[in-house]
């Protein structure tokens, strides 16, 4: 192909449906969530698991769940790029309330959360099942108030591309 004949790729930016941003939200592992209370501000990745229409994840007790107790109200983003790279990514990001939940929707969450980081290295499995045991775990849920998901990549992508990094 010659240089007259090639096709400038155009970099497009563009809205996620809800069907694209549940593919999200069910695909990916890490969530970044911003707390705030008391004039302090603070973001931190979990890992979670989408389920019944919130993120649901375990913790450690210390200063999110102390912020979320203060002030429950969080912000979130959720993306693609340490599966598809920085230039061809899907984003989620909204708003929610933060909570601590107790048995017995902990004990439903835990089969689904377990499942989702059955990759997880033996180590980690071992200091969490300690951890678990010992009740220094918190089990949590965020229920978003609101939600919205973007795409990046170019109009030179095909269909195939396109599914591969989650679109």
């Amino acid at each position: 192909m010659s240089d007259d004949q090639m096709v400038t790729p155009n970099r497009v930016r563009q809205e996620l449906g809800q069907a694209q941003i549940e593919k999200v939200l069910e695909t990916q592992h890490m969530i970044r969530v911003g707390f705030s209370a008391n004039e302090e501000i603070y973001v931190v990745p979990m890992g979670y698991v989408w389920y019944g229409g919130a993120f649901h994840g375990f913790t450690s007790h210390g200063r999110k769940v102390e912020m979320a107790q203060t002030s429950p109200n969080v912000a979130f983003s959720i993306d693609t790029s340490s599966r598809t790279g920085h230039w061809t990514w899907h984003s989620v990001a909204g708003e929610g309330t933060f909570e601590v939940i107790k048995m017995p929707r902990a004990a439903l969450v835990m089969p689904k959360y377990i499942g989702k980081f059955n990759d997880a290295p033996g180590w980690f499995k071992v200091a969490t099942a300690k951890e678990m045991a010992a009740g220094n775990l918190v089990a949590w849920r965020i229920t978003p108030t609101s939600l919205t998901g973007r795409w990046l990549g170019s109009d030179t992508l095909t269909n195939e591309q396109l599914t591969q990094t989650g679109h």
